[in-house]
């Protein structure tokens, strides 16, 4: 959907009656809302209460309007849903739910026993805090510690998470001011490590996402597909800016690399009557949702097995759904997909090789699960990941957006959700707003070369890393 600069200054009572009413059953039929408010009363009470306060007046500043629809969002922890309305005077944009951005310190610290950490300037400088790891519920007031790669050695940086960009945070500690910035992340990035790190032992891939071109996305793969027909000792996984999306590329160039049954994978989906079981996760289906995937699919380039099929689903959807009217569907795991593939993958992986998975704050969605894709459903352990923590938006999928008839505004709201209500469940806890942390903390190119030389060097000398 294509962003439209409104130039709408006011709505009248009625208009904005009316956008209220279309809100209110768009939020009815958005998994995260479905599933995040235990009860329709939940809905039911900001309904009432933004309706009361558009009764009070005959008529609306459109950014009045917005702010109090946006009130919809609270106590919905997704990071694919927001708000969004282009005006001739900016950009507004309200998220579900804030992610935690990472500021940090360029002092050095050393790990001395459990959860106690030293300054190597100065050794009266000790910090009780936890390493992070993936388990850990992020608290805004506390610090973390982060291991880091400098003059070839270990070490830590003191870490804190806040909701909000800033220029810094200043940490106070018995008289000491410590000044935490955010991880930056260098433009010139990406081709100054292409020319670095593709060499005899090692692959640097760019992998792509939905936000890249067509030309570009294909070129990639072509080449890469190429390569995986070569051994190599070393292979980066380049995930910054990837955002998600096209997971069906992504999982093919694996089954590649890994020398896997290319038949599994391409004849993943099941010739099955019901058009229904085809889809790859569980959503929520109704009139507005099946109108956005028919369109979506009908304008789609790409082409894959049983694409016809899905768009005559999506089809009949929406013409025998009534406009309030939704169902939900459950997928319970297709066990031939390369999405749930039985757990004898990693017996059957034939490349060794060490996977560097570089990520940074904008890797998102299918970006950042990725990793737990190669991990946990393919079972390959070889690998680590290096970068920022992640994005974190991972509990839910299949983002849809919707325009308001009468204002403009544009709300982004997740259709399904993972199958695996287990890992959806960790994920919501622990992942979502939060993202993936990195076993090595690092973003400028030189901490970027710094820790892949230390990584490869560990590596040759036989050392685990």
């Amino acid at each position: 959907m294509k962003p439209i600069t409104t130039k709408k200054e006011y709505l009248s009572q009625k208009e904005a009656l009316e956008d209220l009413d279309i809100c209110f059953n768009l939020l009815t039929t958005s998994s995260a809302s479905f599933i995040e408010q235990e009860s329709i009363a939940k809905k039911e009470e900001k309904y009432f209460f933004i309706k009361n306060e558009i009764l009070s007046k005959q008529e609306f500043l459109l950014i009045d309007f917005f702010n109090l629809i946006s009130r919809f969002r609270l106590g919905i922890k997704d990071l694919h849903s927001y708000f969004y309305l282009e005006t001739e005077k900016g950009c507004l944009y309200i998220p579900f739910y804030n992610r935690q951005y990472a500021y940090s310190t360029t002092d050095l610290f050393e790990k001395k026993g459990n959860k106690r950490f030293v300054s190597v300037n100065c050794k009266k400088q000790i910090f009780l805090g936890e390493e992070l790891k993936e388990n850990i519920k992020i608290d805004s007031n506390k610090v973390y510690f982060g291991k880091v790669i400098q003059n070839n050695k270990e070490f830590y940086r003191l870490i804190q998470f806040s909701d909000e960009k800033r220029k810094e945070i200043i940490f106070e500690r018995d008289e000491n001011k410590f000044h935490l910035t955010p991880f930056d992340c260098s433009e010139n990035s990406i081709p100054n490590l292409s020319q670095i790190y593709n060499k005899k032992n090692l692959n640097y891939w760019i992998i792509p996402s939905f936000r890249n071109s067509e030309e570009f996305a294909k070129k990639c793969y072509e080449s890469y597909a190429a390569e995986t027909q070569k051994d190599k000792d070393f292979l980066i996984f380049d995930m910054r800016w990837n955002y998600g999306g096209i997971p069906y590329k992504q999982v093919e160039l694996l089954f590649h690399l890994f020398k896997l049954d290319l038949d599994v994978f391409y004849n993943f989906c099941v010739d099955s009557e019901n058009d229904e079981d085809l889809l790859e996760s569980s959503q929520l289906i109704s009139k507005n949702i099946a109108k956005e995937n028919y369109k979506n699919l009908i304008n789609s380039k790409d082409s894959w097995k049983n694409k016809d099929r899905m768009i005559n689903f999506w089809k009949q959807e929406y013409e025998h759904l009534k406009d309030n009217e939704y169902k939900w569907h459950i997928d319970k795991g297709k066990f031939d997909s390369p999405w749930y593939y039985n757990q004898d993958f990693s017996k059957k992986i034939n490349f060794r090789g060490k996977i560097i998975f570089l990520v940074n704050h904008e890797t998102s969605s299918f970006g950042e699960l990725f990793y737990d894709y190669i991990t946990k459903i393919l079972g390959y352990e070889n690998i680590l990941m290096i970068g920022t923590n992640t994005c974190g938006m991972v509990t839910y999928n299949n983002p849809l957006k919707f325009r308001l008839k009468n204002s403009g505004i544009v709300l982004s709201l997740s259709t399904g959700t993972d199958s695996d209500r287990r890992q959806t469940a960790f994920y919501k806890k622990f992942i979502e707003g939060r993202g993936f942390f990195p076993e090595y903390w690092c973003s400028k190119d030189e901490e970027i070369i710094e820790t892949i030389n230390f990584i490869t060097k560990k590596e040759d000398n036989n050392e685990i890393v």
